[in-house]
């Protein structure tokens, strides 16, 4: 089981969902990380596809934090 799966089953505050932009990030961090120990070109480019989404969301997770309120 990875680090970051860890982290996310056994929070102290019992919380399954990601609610923060760093959150998002350490998914990135950990999907760039496995891409550079992949066994072949298409493992790689998939595990890097999903770092470029879990930025991405993490990027959305910042603007709607920084909307102001309806």
């Amino acid at each position: 089981m990875s680090t970051l799966l860890q982290e996310r089953l056994f929070r102290p505050d019992g919380c399954l969902g990601m609610e923060t932009p760093q959150d998002y990030r350490k998914f990135a961090e950990e999907c760039h990380r496995l891409a550079r120990r992949a066994e072949n070109e298409q493992h790689r480019a998939t595990l890097e596809q999903m770092a470029d989404v879990w930025l991405r969301l993490a990027a959305e997770a910042e603007r709607k934090r920084s909307r102001p309120p309806d």
